[in-house]
């Protein structure tokens, strides 16, 4: 396992079995760059794998605004250009650039074996990366990125462009993206297609195990509420399986957010439904806010929770999640 999974990061497993892959590809000497490097996670898995004395250029802006808890290691570690060099100082060939691509690196004009695009997700900048990059790239290079899914269209617009534009075949594995060199030049390219086709099955296999897989976030989940001050919730819900989700007839489930508020005393609970989607497609969050009465609570201790439920064109529910969210709440108390 050659990478740090105490570094934190937003790279999945697949995705880094898959930079251990292409990274065979680097020579010996070689130069790559990697654009959106943040806290270090996928820069370990490079600089691991690469050959010794090939340099890895990491760029990012690091602009220490951010910061996240590293669990294993009980520390926190920030987005800063500091906390970086710290993740990843086992890698003595990492090459840390503090700046924003392309228009702080307008200058480079090193020729390069690899680049990694994982920095700014959207137009005009993530087309201007991949084309100031790609002008850099040897014949015989790779390039490659993350996030190629569908809440990031302009990820896919673009890297389907770049392919067609120098020729190759887009392989993804997961959300990692791969154009790799023509065999004819590089015929350790051929291995490395097979290896990559194996590893995007094993990633579509591992998915489709768990076809109801899917995200809640609720922002601002208030303890304290007046008396009679709605119950305002912000929720963010994905679809993180490969399909959408439908009834036994092909038809598309619509979703629900129920709502309960129940008293430690045992009354009947507040419970209300609120609709949120007539379908839901892979990969896409839909954000939705909901507003719920509290007037007819008494005052006193309660503890409200939040699941998801699926519903067929009937309005029957035909699946419900558990609680994405459970707390207590205080009705009746000054806010």
């Amino acid at each position: 396992m050659p990478y740090d999974l105490d570094i934190p990061g937003q790279v999945g497993l697949f995705e880094l079995r898959a930079i251990e892959i292409v990274a065979g590809l680097v020579p010996p000497k070689g130069i790559m760059v990697e654009v959106g490097s943040l806290y270090g996670l996928s820069s370990s898995a490079w600089a691991a794998s690469v050959p010794d004395d090939a340099e890895v250029h990491c760029i990012d802006p690091w602009p220490g605004d951010r910061s996240v808890r590293v669990t294993s290691k009980k520390t926190e570690t920030t987005n800063s250009l500091e906390g970086f060099l710290d993740n990843t100082k086992a890698y003595k060939n990492i090459v840390a650039h503090q700046g924003y691509s392309p228009r702080d690196f307008m200058d480079w004009n090193r020729p390069i074996d690899l680049f990694s695009e994982d920095s700014v997700h959207h137009n005009p900048i993530l087309r201007q990366n991949l084309q100031f990059w790609a002008s850099h790239l040897k014949p015989t290079g790779v390039a490659c990125g993350d996030d190629f899914r569908p809440r990031c269209p302009d990820v896919m617009s673009e890297v389907r462009d770049l392919a067609k534009s120098l020729n190759r075949e887009l392989i993804v594995v997961d959300f990692f993206w791969c154009l790799l060199p023509p065999a004819d030049l590089v015929p350790a390219a051929a291995a490395v297609r097979q290896k990559l086709l194996a590893l995007r099955d094993e990633a579509v296999a591992a998915a489709s195990v768990n076809p109801l897989a899917f995200s809640f976030k609720l922002k601002d989940r208030p303890k304290r509420l007046a008396p009679s001050q709605n119950l305002d919730l912000t929720a963010k819900i994905c679809n993180s399986s490969l399909e959408v989700w439908r009834d036994r007839d092909g038809r598309p489930l619509s979703g629900s957010i129920n709502l309960e508020v129940r008293a430690a005393t045992g009354e009947r609970p507040y419970q209300n439904l609120f609709s949120v989607a007539d379908a839901f497609h892979p990969d896409i969050t839909i954000t939705t806010k909901i507003s719920a009465s509290m007037a007819g609570l008494a005052p006193g201790q309660y503890t409200a929770s939040v699941n998801l439920l699926l519903v067929d064109a009937a309005g029957v529910p035909v699946h419900t999640f558990p609680p994405s969210a459970r707390w207590a709440v205080e009705v009746g108390a000054t806010s």
